[in-house]
């Protein structure tokens, strides 16, 4: 949002240097959306691995 925000008011104003800041923070959110939506999804696997190993005493 932030990127998105930064970028569009540099385009409109012709400052490339604001809208390339812009579009790089842009990739930021979806990138760490992403790993953490593979993180949930692999999270029920690891815990139904977890809980049919025997405990170690």
């Amino acid at each position: 949002m932030y990127g998105v925000a930064t970028r569009e008011p540099g385009e409109a104003a012709g400052r490339g240097w604001m809208a390339a800041a812009g579009a790089g923070e842009a990739w930021a959110a979806p990138a760490v959306w992403a790993m953490v939506l593979a993180g949930m999804l692999s999270a029920p696997a690891t815990s139904l691995q977890r809980s049919r190993q025997p405990e170690a005493k």
